[in-house]
C-alpha cells in the first residue's frame, strides 16, 4: 500500500479541522441568529409599547397619566450629625440650598405613587424653599421654621405639614440625638393629604 507523503498527510488534517469548524458552524450560528432576532423583537416591542414618560420621574409609560400624582417635600437636615440621610436616594428630585452658618439644608421631593417607609431627619422651613415647593403643588413636611418661612406659609399657598401641629405623622427615631431625629414616611403624608382633602381644606392645586 502506498503510503502518504508528509504534504498529503498535511493537507488531509487540514481538511478535516476545516470540515470540523464549518460543523460548529452550521450548528451555532442559527441558534445565535435566532437569539439575537428574539432580543431586538423583544427591544422593539418594548420601544413601541412604552410610548409614554412619566412628567415627574422621568420614567416609562405604557399610558398616559390622568392626572399628576400628588407631590410630597420634605426639609431634611444635612449638618453632618444628622448623616446619614434616610430616603433621598428614593427621591425624584432632591434640591440643595445653603442655610445658616453654611450648613446646606436638602428639600426631597417624592410622588404619592411611591412607598418610602423613612424620610429624614425632617428639620425646620426656610423661605426661599418654598419657591420650590409651590411649582409642584407639593406637601411640605417640615418641623417649624423661620419666621419669615412660617409666615409666607401663613399667608395661604403652601399644602403645610408642620411636625408642630400635625406631631401624629411624624415620629423620633431612637438611634439619633434630637434634633436630628425626627423622620415621616410617604404613608404617613398621604393620610395627611387624604384627611385634609376629606375635610376640604386641602389648598386648590394650580397644575393637573
Amino acid at each position: 500500500m502506498k503510503r502518504l507523503k508528509k504534504t498529503d498527510r498535511l493537507t488531509l488534517v487540514g481538511l478535516l479541522v476545516v470540515l470540523v469548524l464549518a460543523s460548529l458552524v452550521a450548528l451555532v450560528l442559527p441558534k445565535f441568529v435566532y437569539r439575537s432576532s428574539l432580543r431586538e423583537i423583544s427591544g422593539q416591542e418594548e420601544t413601541q409599547l412604552a410610548l409614554y414618560r412619566h412628567p415627574l420621574t422621568g420614567a416609562a409609560l405604557y399610558e398616559p397619566l390622568v392626572e399628576l400624582p400628588q407631590v410630597f417635600s420634605v426639609m431634611i437636615d444635612n449638618h453632618e450629625e444628622a448623616w446619614p440621610p434616610s430616603g433621598i436616594d428614593q427621591a425624584f428630585l432632591v434640591i440643595e440650598a445653603p442655610v445658616e452658618a453654611a450648613i446646606p439644608r436638602l428639600l426631597a421631593f417624592f410622588t404619592e405613587e411611591q412607598v418610602v417607609d423613612e424620610i429624614g431627619p425632617v428639620r425646620s422651613a426656610r423661605p426661599y424653599f418654598l419657591d420650590w415647593v409651590n411649582e409642584f403643588d407639593a406637601v411640605y413636611a417640615h418641623v417649624g421654621g423661620s419666621n419669615a418661612a412660617l409666615d409666607l406659609i401663613a399667608s395661604g399657598g403652601t399644602f403645610d405639614l408642620n411636625q408642630y401641629w400635625w406631631g401624629e405623622y411624624f415620629w423620633r427615631s431612637w438611634d439619633r440625638y434630637a434634633p436630628h431625629n425626627v423622620l415621616t414616611s410617604t404613608e404617613l403624608m398621604r393620610a395627611f393629604v387624604g384627611l385634609r382633602t376629606q375635610a376640604g381644606v386641602a389648598p386648590e392645586r394650580l397644575y393637573d
